[in-house]
């Protein structure tokens, strides 16, 4: 599972009493540091600091958290650079077992843990296997403890504390401090490993503001998007309706994919209409397909929970008339929602809405000041 921090946080009490039987991995894009919390409910979390790391991150949660029953937490961020491709890790075809979950009460939060303390021990087992992943560069006087989010950084400062040994651990929950002389550490952020180790803090100014410039910028780029990006449009709409109490559904053509993915967003592909709350712009867009095909399945279903709105190329409505004369039969309030493409291309295809008595409205859309299309939206969108 591939999660933010407040995501993570809105699941905690969940994981705190999850009993895991098979393998639960979750990766946390983590921006405000979920370090604290993971170590109050007791939950085994990494924090790689290179590709190498992180591959070594994946093998250790999929193959330990099915052997201690826990859910495995392993902390992304910004500050992981990854390069076109992941090699090494691979897939691990398991011995068929009889279902181990058969019989079992309460399987999916045992007793034990549900009226246990909320703050969990772990097993000794994995105090092992952190004191099994730690990585020492140098053997200088005492060491250094560098968390995973600060390793960038220091990479190209090593000379800086060459006069220390470097310990990178794998496991920032347990930390394995009992294995290792810490004399100082770099960490980013608040104070975490400084309280956990007990040792001061070293480049305290120079970290901080690299980290608060390098988590700015990550908030900007998946918080505040460039001026024009359609999807900045589809979630203002989304909120509108979901604010009326509706469930809409967003159905998008796959011209626009590549937005999805430069923003890390994945489509859902279940094809059975369910009420959910969404929480997140991730999970605003329902299908990546033929957007008018997809509306007309909706509308010919009978789906009445909210709108249903398609984002079109507009080039592909030239060759789709039938369809949307037949969508404009079937819908009474369901709107159709058109984003242009750059310097005007197939603007024809408003001859074709005109033909088929469609009800439209053309917005001019500024991409430097997308705040006036709202306000020419309103109420017609």
């Amino acid at each position: 599972m591939l999660i933010d921090d407040t995501g993570f946080l809105n699941s905690l009490g969940s994981l705190s009493i999850a009993k895991i039987r098979g393998s639960l991995v979750i990766f946390v894009y983590d921006v405000h540091d979920i370090r604290p919390f993971c170590n109050l409910v007791g939950l085994p979390c990494l924090e790689p600091w290179d590709q190498e790391s992180l591959v070594r991150a994946i093998k250790e949660s999929r193959d330990y958290s099915g052997s201690f029953e826990l859910p495995y937490i392993v902390r992304l961020g910004p500050w992981l650079g990854i390069g076109e491709g992941i090699n090494g890790v691979g897939v691990r075809h398991r011995e068929a077992t009889f279902n181990k979950n058969w019989g079992e009460p309460m399987r999916w939060g045992g007793p034990s843990r549900l009226l246990g303390s909320f703050r969990k021990e772990l097993p000794e087992e994995v105090r092992v296997r952190s004191r099994d992943n730690i990585a020492i560069i140098g053997k200088g006087d005492g060491g250094v403890l560098i968390s995973g989010s600060a390793w960038s950084f220091i990479k190209e400062r090593i000379d800086k504390i060459s006069n220390y040994s470097m310990i990178l651990s794998l496991y920032i929950n347990p930390l394995p401090k009992d294995s290792i002389s810490i004399k100082y550490v770099i960490d980013t952020g608040g104070d975490y490993l400084m309280k956990e180790v007990g040792a001061d803090r070293l480049m305290v100014d120079d970290i901080n503001k690299w980290y608060n410039d390098l988590i700015n910028n990550a908030v900007n780029q998946l918080f505040f998007r460039e001026p024009g990006d359609p999807l900045m449009l589809i979630e203002w709409l989304f909120s509108k309706y979901r604010r009326q109490g509706e469930v809409p559904i967003m159905t998008i053509d796959p011209s626009y994919i590549h937005i999805i993915s430069t923003e890390g967003l994945t489509p859902s592909y279940d094809m059975l209409p369910t009420f959910f709350e969404p929480r997140s712009f991730d999970q605003v867009i329902d299908f990546v397909v033929n957007p008018l095909m997809s509306i007309l399945a909706f509308l010919r279903a009978g789906y009445g929970y909210g709108r249903l709105v398609a984002v079109v190329n507009p080039c592909s409505l030239l060759s789709q008339e039938d369809i949307i004369r037949e969508i404009i039969n079937t819908a009474h309030d369901n709107y159709l929602m058109i984003i242009p493409l750059i310097n005007g291309e197939c603007n024809e295809v408003l001859n074709v809405l005109s033909k088929v008595n469609a009800r439209y409205k053309v917005v001019n859309y500024d991409p430097g000041n997308p705040p006036e299309f709202i306000a020419g939206c309103s109420g017609h969108c």
